[in-house]
């Protein structure tokens, strides 16, 4: 009897140790189904996001290349971060586009996440970014010759002078320069530097040095005319031995006559290069009126 009873309850015990091992076994297997759906849906999430933000600079990128690139149409498959992005541009109305951007995480050929983001934009004067034909200093834009054409727009800080212009022409004010050299004292002038008759003078010059050596775009004239003088041409010269010689090129601009009053007044005279020049060195400053300085 002990012998049966031993062994009755030796397969009591086996039993309850498989049930609690299977238990074991199956809260260990649901814990590591949970563990597991948990990372799948962490990294999904975090492609979702990426995907966004993908979306978002492809929006930003198509924006960017509308006000830079006239005939931009769209792209595809453009690597961007840890995946791509597709864009396609339709037309709404003349003013009105729409990008439509597609994203893709981790690649177009095999995605795991696909994100889509659309956006309207608006093409106004107001708002795009002005498109450079021409941009140029403060010397200002000269294009001589009948047939000279400039095919898109032009901004300079100082004057404009071009035949054709199929954009717009901008010549923006001048910041206030400078002043180097001057001699502007006594003003009104006790004595008169006459120059540019039909007879006797003809020209005039003075000679100045600069203190540092820069490049500079316009001269001032402190100038009256009387009768109806033509227009004259200033000329930045060289020293030859304490007097005016050649010319320095691309330092010629011209005084117009029309600006000048029969009362003494400030002239500006606009520069179309500038060559810098060199400190501590005598040049000239002519004003011819028919002949060479």
């Amino acid at each position: 009897m002990n012998q049966k009873g031993n062994k009755l309850q030796s397969g009591q015990m086996m039993l309850i140790i498989i049930v609690m091992l299977s238990a074991i076994g199956f809260m260990l297997g649901a814990l590591l189904m949970y563990t597991g759906s948990a990372v799948l849906s962490h990294r999904n999430s975090v492609r979702k996001e990426q995907a966004l933000n993908i979306a978002e600079a492809g929006i930003e990128l198509a924006v960017w290349k509308l006000n830079d690139e006239q005939d931009y149409n769209g792209e595809l498959n453009t690597p961007f971060s840890n995946g791509a992005f597709d864009v396609e541009i339709t037309d709404i109305t003349p003013s009105t586009k729409e990008i439509t951007v597609t994203s893709y995480v981790p690649s177009k050929e095999d995605p795991t996440v696909t994100r889509i983001v659309s956006a309207q934009v608006n093409i106004s004067d107001n708002i795009v970014a002005f498109n450079y034909g021409v941009q140029s200093g403060n010397g200002g834009f000269i294009m001589s010759g009948a047939q000279t054409k400039v095919n898109g727009n032009i901004y300079s800080n100082g004057n404009i002078q071009a035949t054709i212009i199929t954009g717009s022409a901008v010549a923006a004010n001048l910041p206030e320069a400078t002043a180097d050299q001057a001699n502007n004292t006594p003003i009104p002038p006790s004595n008169d530097v006459i120059f540019g008759q039909t007879s006797d003078e003809q020209d005039f010059a003075q000679s100045f040095e600069l203190s540092q050596s820069f490049s500079f775009n316009s001269i001032k004239f402190y100038i009256k005319k009387v009768g109806a003088p033509t227009n004259a041409t200033v000329r930045i010269l060289y020293d030859d031995n304490g007097s005016p010689g050649s010319a320095v090129s691309g330092l010629t601009g011209t005084l117009n006559a029309s600006q000048v009053t029969t009362n003494y007044g400030w002239v500006t005279v606009s520069l179309p290069t500038t060559p810098s020049l060199t400190a501590e060195y005598k040049y000239w400053l002519g004003i011819d009126g028919g002949k060479s300085v």
